[in-house]
């Protein structure tokens, strides 16, 4: 599957890095920060996990998140962002 996250109403973060399972909780005054982020440990294809790596990293570097269920930017403290767009896989 794709990398991905949901957030429900009381804050709790969880989502699919490609190979493993996360969960966390996001910052109650809004600013996006998901702490602290737990994974499941799982191996995959070398691609997969250098993925993984650079989505996890995005996540916890994030500073601030914005957008929507389709594009999602999550915002560094240096001013780097990263977006996510929603995947819908056809067929």
């Amino acid at each position: 599957g794709e990398p991905g996250r949901t957030v429900d109403s009381e804050g709790r973060v969880s989502g699919f890095t490609g190979v493993t399972r996360f969960s966390g909780t996001q910052d109650p005054d809004g600013a996006g920060v998901f702490r602290p982020l737990a994974t499941t440990r799982r191996a995959g294809p070398p691609a997969a996990m250098a993925l993984e790596t650079a989505f996890l990293t995005a996540l916890d570097r994030a500073a601030s998140v914005e957008g929507s269920e389709d594009q999602v930017t999550l915002s560094g403290p240096d001013g780097s962002a990263v977006t996510l767009f929603r995947v819908v896989s056809g067929g």
